[in-house]
């Protein structure tokens, strides 16, 4: 029989890990982590040989010829801190009722070639510690980690186990645990839980989901009902290999680990439980709380019922999200950098896919030997060899100078979200009755409205905006300015596509700091708040208060960003009052001596002003060129100050001391960082929210209950996308988590409203055409068409009717599906020819790439598309990234021949097609179209005025018409271009618009009345007017 030692040395070779621990790193460079259980302590403290040891032993082991041990019905487990001696530690995998599966924590123990020993059996002969006479079936959760002491062999062991990728949870284990020790758990958790469709479930104050074991005592579980339980946390376990490596050594073993097929951390999960009949009754009271006839009725507390609604609606928004993580790290490979672009492929395994999982748009960290870098993911496209997938991300501007990713092994995992806001249980009893957050969450609950007094508000006042010149804002806008500087606690804009909304909010935050000054008199001013839903919406109201006239206003903006998120944005995404520059700005100037000292100078702490000095120096200058008190500062640093980051929660404390600004700009998401700092105090007088519509129920509620005092605004298009929801959260969770807070408040007329109807963005006729589809005939063009068919005058070429600004080209080629999304190489192409064909110079006219925007309903196309137009400045991007953006011209690529449910809702439609300024070219299956829902109007009217085209045949391109008769002439009366009630594509709800009212038709006339007296006269203008449509030739848009 071969020696211990001889079994020893055979593994140690033969292990793929071992190359990485032949010698013990110096204690500089030992890996190093936080330790924060007796778990996580006992998993640090094991060895690559304690591993190779166990493994070597494993040769002496028989088979168990032990009996079954007996099933108690007591639930008590004895848990240890520690074991020593051989050992392995395993985590259990799965529950297969009278077996468990565990998986081996550390990878050492079986390298890549004991495939044998990744996973074992636990049965009903193992002995646990603290329990030899009775049996562990029934008492471990997935999740639990045990100290595997001997094992048995189940079946004989070949000679040569199989590999590690031979093996898997269902294959049939080697080895049966025969002794093991359980380690220490954390405490069980008493939890309130709602179930979700996937069977899993919503835990009150946790944002992942957890499983629940079915209990023969307890009733089927339901959904839109609350439990209470006691439910089991596992410990993560954070390192896959053991600890005892250099530190440089760490990227490879990752790499190396990556290559193993991986599981997903256990959820928790909840043992026992019952339905809690008060807590469910609260739950469906819910938005009912505050109604009079609830508490007769039901004798409720409506505050709990609030917060139970609240939580557990953000739980389970907030879990969804969560679910959608990838835990996993992969080697990148096939690896292509061209500039800020990184492309590279990572695996798609068959069983947990990672298509699907990693997304555009999603956050990623690229980490190599003693470099870390963010980046954005930008495309996402399926390899021709199904098994991987190719990422193009975006990577920060300087890393793009200096790093080649073609050297060293490089892994990329996704980054987490930013932690969710949390909302604690009795947030509503412990804000002041009377105060506006208060007064707005009882509102929304059922409570009475909130009216405005028409003493309060001067609805003749006339604000403009202090530009150079100034702009006179409209009737709408001066209405929605004048309640929000009235005594109320909040105020609703519902502003549709392109009426101006960026401009009234800026306005009216210009005219709140003016009162807050006269209220204040001589005192600190108090801080305002802007929040968007995205940072296109951000930029544009940056972009808007940079056109202030300083010798008219002073006032103070700033864009609230982290450096790191801003790192990684392109650059038509920064501003110059983004915190980062900002920051430079002020930074320096102080360290140089050349910034004059001012009073909020000795407010900075020393610990403010040496991570000033670190930041300056490891940035921005060379330690020499300090001058003063930051030299000094400097001078007294140790090394490891100087080379190490400085936090950035302190420099952003810093920041907000030296710029003290008076209106800051943040996206919904960054929110939480900002509020982080507890050293800000800030004093936020106002908070309007830009793009309201799309806030979720729960975000909302936060913000309420840390801003109690403030005055809101919240402004948006409730007719076009509402807050993003994953399919698969629905009912009452659905509601009060994610809900639809501004159509609902709306609708309910729960709050005073201002709509703002006056759209300067659209082309008149697609701005009627959408009045008419989505909003009852109320929109009134602010704009001529004169201001609106530059493009469509000066191509003749290619746009065949001057007076119609939506083309419509046939393509018939049909998808392929791209997982659960759908591409279409034919319509890429056409778009690539199009996109061509207009930015052609023609009479020294042309389109600029930055004027062209190609929204696609398809991520895998919008991805295809991203790639096709890589190095130009023509924008992809789905419906929801072009929320808020506007182009001159926009392709819509409806890429499938089938038009999909999702591709029916009117407030997709609606935004796809409220974009351009001038003009949109649709692409898509005519046939399809007829049949779907609204697009059915756009074909109908795309047709009637000469615009509905075909696409080149097989063997060529040619001028096919689709006209069934001539197209009609088209003069200014718009009510030609619409559809009568009784021809095609009408539906019986468009046509004059069961909302068209004497006072519209009378402000319609008004606007075109405006706008012609402001327009000289112009004989091009007058010609157009009267020049019938022209055909096209295909010919030429292909050419």
């Amino acid at each position: 029989m071969e020696s211990d030692k001889v079994h020893f040395d055979r593994e140690l070779k033969l292990n793929a890990f071992s190359r990485f621990y032949r010698t013990a790193p110096a204690p500089v460079d030992t890996f190093k982590r936080m330790i924060d259980s007796d778990v996580q302590s006992e998993l640090n403290k094991y060895t690559h040989s304690d591993a190779i040891r166990f493994a070597a032993k494993s040769f002496t082991w028989e088979s168990n010829t032990g009996e079954a041990l007996p099933r108690r019905e007591d639930n008590g487990i004895q848990t240890f801190r520690f074991q020593t001696g051989i050992r392995a530690y395993y985590r259990v995998l799965a529950d297969k009722g009278d077996t468990y599966v565990l998986i081996a924590c550390h990878a050492n123990l079986h390298g890549y070639h004991r495939g044998d020993l990744r996973f074992v059996e636990v049965n009903d002969k193992t002995e646990t510690l603290g329990m030899k006479e009775s049996s562990i079936i029934g008492k471990l959760y997935p999740g639990d980690v045990v100290a595997v002491v001997e094992l048995a062999k189940k079946k004989n062991v070949p000679l040569h186990p199989p590999g590690v990728f031979q093996v898997h949870t269902d294959f049939e284990c080697f080895w049966e645990v025969r002794h093991m020790t359980i380690l220490t758990r954390k405490q069980d958790r008493e939890v309130n839980f709602a179930i979700i469709e996937d069977g899993t479930a919503v835990v009150e104050g946790f944002s992942r989901s957890m499983n629940v074991l079915d209990d023969s005592l307890s009733s089927p579980l339901e959904v839109n009902k609350i439990y209470f339980g006691y439910a089991f946390i596992p410990e993560k376990v954070k390192m896959n290999f053991s600890e005892d490596f250099d530190r440089k050594h760490e990227n490879l073993l990752t790499a190396l680990y990556s290559k193993l097929p991986t599981y997903p951390h256990p959820s928790g999960t909840i043992f026992t439980y019952a339905h809690s009949e008060m807590q469910t009754r609260l739950f469906k009271i819910g938005r009912d709380a505050f109604c009079k006839h609830a508490y007769k009725l039901y004798r409720c507390q409506p505050n709990k019922v609030v917060e139970t609604c609240v939580r557990m609606g953000a739980a389970a928004a907030q879990t969804i999200g969560n679910n959608r993580f990838d835990e996993r790290s992969f080697p990148i490979q096939s690896v292509q950098q061209d500039d800020r672009i990184v492309s590279f492929a990572i695996p798609n395994p068959e069983k947990q896919p990672t298509e699907g999982r990693w997304n555009n748009n999603s956050r990623i960290v690229l980490s190599g030997t003693n470099r870390k870098i963010c980046a954005i993911i930008e495309t996402v496209v399926l390899e021709n060899d199904v098994h991987f997938i190719r990422i193009s991300a975006r990577i920060p501007k300087d890393s793009s100078r200096n790093i080649n990713f073609k050297e060293d092994t490089w892994i990329v995992h996704q980054d987490k979200s930013p932690d969710m806001p949390r909302i604690d249980r009795g947030f509503l009893s412990r804000l002041e009755k009377n105060s506006n957050g208060s007064r707005i969450i009882k509102t929304l609950y059922g409570g009475e409205s909130i009216e405005l007094d028409s003493s309060e508000i001067d609805l003749d006042a006339s604000f403009f905006f202090p530009s150079d010149p100034v702009i006179v804002l409209n009737e709408f806008q001066n209405e929605y300015v004048s309640k929000i500087l009235a005594n109320v606690p909040i105020v609703l804009g519902n502003s549709p596509f392109g009426c101006g909304k960026s401009m009234t909010i800026v306005t009216a935050a210009i005219e709140i700091h003016k009162q807050n000054g006269r209220f204040n008199g001589h005192g600190k001013q108090r801080q305002q708040l802007l929040v968007t839903q995205s940072n296109n919406a951000g930029v544009s109201l940056v972009e808007i208060a940079r056109k202030i006239d300083s010798s008219q206003v002073k006032i103070k903006f700033l864009r609230y960003i982290s450096e790191k998120n801003w790192n990684v944005l392109p650059d038509s995404s920064r501003t110059d009052l983004d915190m980062p520059i900002l920051m430079r700005e002020l930074f320096v100037p102080w360290a140089i001596g050349t910034r004059e000292r001012t009073t909020s100078l000795n407010s900075l702490t020393i610990g403010m002003k040496q991570a000033i000095v670190r930041k300056v120096t490891q940035d921005y200058l060379y330690p020499s060129q300090l001058v003063g008190e930051a030299s000094r500062i400097y001078d007294d640093l140790n090394d490891y100050d100087k080379t190490t980051e400085p936090s950035p929660r302190t420099l952003r404390e810093a920041f907000f001391i030296f710029y003290e600004p008076d209106i800051i700009v943040s996206t919904a998401d960054s929110l939480q960082g900002l509020l982080s700092c507890s050293g800000l105090r800030l004093q936020i007088s106002s908070l309007q929210i830009d793009e309201a519509s799309q806030l979720p129920e729960h975000t909302l509620i936060y913000i309420l209950q840390k801003f109690p005092h403030a005055s809101y605004g919240l402004v948006g298009d409730i007719k076009q996308l509402p807050p993003h929801c994953e399919k698969e959260l629905k009912g009452l969770l659905k509601d009060y988590g994610i809900g639809n807070t501004m159509q609902r408040a709306i609708n309910e007329l729960m709050f005073p409203q201002s709509n703002l109807l006056y759209v300067y963005r659209c082309h008149p006729v697609t701005t009627e055409l959408l009045s008419d589809m989505f909003y009852d005939g109320s929109l009134i063009p602010g704009v001529s068409e004169f201001d609106r068919n530059e493009f469509m005058r000066m191509r003749p070429d290619i746009w065949p009717n001057v007076r119609f600004p939506i083309l419509v080209l046939n393509q018939k080629e049909e998808g392929y599906k791209v997982g659960t999304s759908v591409a279409n190489e034919v319509e890429k192409n056409h778009v690539l020819r199009i996109v061509s064909i207009l930015t052609r110079e023609v009479s020294g006219y042309r389109l600029e790439e930055s004027d062209i925007g190609v929204i696609s309903f398809y991520r895998a196309q919008t991805s295809l598309l991203t790639e096709a137009f890589r190095i130009t400045d023509v924008k992809c991007g789905t419906i929801d990234a072009f929320q808020g953006t506007e182009k001159e011209v926009i392709i819509v690529c409806c890429t499938n021949k089938k038009i999909s449910p999702f591709m029916q809702l009117g407030n997709r439609l609606n935004v796809a097609l409220s974009r351009s300024r001038q003009a949109t070219i649709l692409i898509g299956n005519v046939a399809g179209l007829r049949e779907a829902k609204f697009w059915e109007t756009i074909v109908w009217e795309a047709q009637k005025n000469n615009c509905l085209i075909d696409d080149a045949e097989i063997n060529g391109i040619r001028d096919i018409p689709i006209q069934d008769s001539p197209s009609p002439s088209i003069n200014l009366n718009m009510e030609q271009l619409r559809i009568g009630p009784n021809q095609p594509g009408n539906n019986g709800n468009y046509g004059n618009g069961p909302a068209r009212t004497k006072k519209r038709n009378q402000q319609r006339r008004q606007a075109v009345v405006r706008v012609e007296n402001q327009q000289e006269f112009n004989p091009t203008n007058y010609w157009i007017q009267e020049r019938q449509p022209r055909k096209m030739n295909i010919e030429n848009l292909f050419r």
